[in-house]
């Protein structure tokens, strides 16, 4: 019986368990994400929902689910990008909107 629960507390400690890297490697995309999301709202193109999909990244990352954190940081982090693509694409062709 002892070591059945033996058995039991190392896989959960294996399934469970998030390495230093995976962290530190999604802590880094949050942050990338955060900036490039704070250039985009002083470019005036800021998407509605990139600063929630971070914070939400940080709270599962804090409570190591990694599996959420990793895929929500690298959307944000995309979006982020893509927002201040768009505001370049809308300084380069401005005059396209006009009558």
């Amino acid at each position: 019986m002892k070591n059945i629960f033996q058995i039991v507390v190392l896989l959960a400690f294996t399934f469970f368990s998030m390495p230093a890297e995976a962290a530190e490697d999604i802590q880094q995309v949050i942050n990338q994400a955060s900036e490039k999301c704070n250039e985009a709202e002083k470019l005036g193109f800021e998407w509605a929902y990139t600063r929630e999909m971070i914070i939400s990244a940080q709270k599962a990352l804090d409570a190591k689910q990694v599996k959420i954190a990793g895929p929500m940081a690298t959307r944000a982090l995309h979006q982020a990008l893509n927002a201040i693509k768009q505001a370049k694409y809308a300084d380069e062709h401005w005059q396209d909107f006009l009558p």
